[in-house]
């Protein structure tokens, strides 16, 4: 099988111990041919953060400072544009993933020829710690939802950082929408999902939780596949 690079997105905000933690899910993943383009949105430098990963991970560094900063939309769209992978992958500060997740999306890549795959999500639960960390006290199944357009409308339920695509849909249809400051990975893939669907074919997959991701107090992993 061939091992086409995936560049992960990751947006971070005055939350290094979360980005730390971030950057070692990625460290993990068993599919080796990957980056990670870190884009800082205007806040405290973590350039000692990334240090720690010199060798260890590869690591692209775009930092805005306050006066410059682009918000979720434009620091997303910063992190695309420098990417080098041949698949756009997405990971917040505050999410994780588990060590199968890339495979596991590649993997469908290269049984269907897709270019836009997701996994679904489990919900954990955590509770703060001393020296701003985190600790998960509970994990739990996320809604299990088959793809269907009226699904997808009624109800987003694709995880940004569960989300994986090739870098050619971006030029098709479009990056993040500047104007929009919450919501944008619907937004993202009613462009390059929902608009390149002539006949989408589904797959669901049961498997070991290839991805983990995490929303503040929550965080998510993923075990259904959605393939163009």
């Amino acid at each position: 099988m061939s091992s086409p690079r995936v560049s992960v997105i990751m947006r971070t905000f005055n939350r290094p111990a979360m980005l730390r933690r971030a950057l070692e899910s990625v460290r993990e993943q068993t599919w080796k041919n990957r980056e990670v383009v870190v884009i800082n949105d205007g806040g405290e430098d973590v350039a000692d953060v990334l240090a720690d990963f010199e060798g260890r991970l590869d690591i692209q560094y775009v930092s805005f400072t306050p006066d410059t900063k682009p918000g979720r939309c434009g620091a997303a769209n910063a992190g695309i544009e420098v990417a080098s992978g041949e698949y756009i992958a997405y990971l917040d500060d505050d999410d994780l993933y588990y060590p199968q997740h890339l495979s596991s999306l590649m993997e469908r890549v290269a049984d269907t020829g897709t270019r836009c795959v997701y996994s679904f999500a489990n919900v954990a639960t955590e509770e703060p710690r001393a020296g701003g960390t985190y600790e998960v006290i509970d994990v739990s199944p996320g809604t299990y939802k088959e793809f269907t357009r009226a699904a997808f409308f009624s109800a987003n339920f694709i995880h940004l950082s569960a989300f994986c695509h090739h870098r050619d849909l971006c030029d098709e249809y479009g990056v993040f929408d500047l104007h929009l400051e919450v919501l944008e990975d619907v937004d993202l893939a009613l462009d390059s999902v929902i608009q390149s669907v002539k006949a989408p074919l589904l797959r669901s997959v049961e498997q070991e939780a290839p991805a983990m991701v995490v929303h503040a107090q929550h965080r998510a992993f993923g075990v259904f596949d959605f393939v163009l």
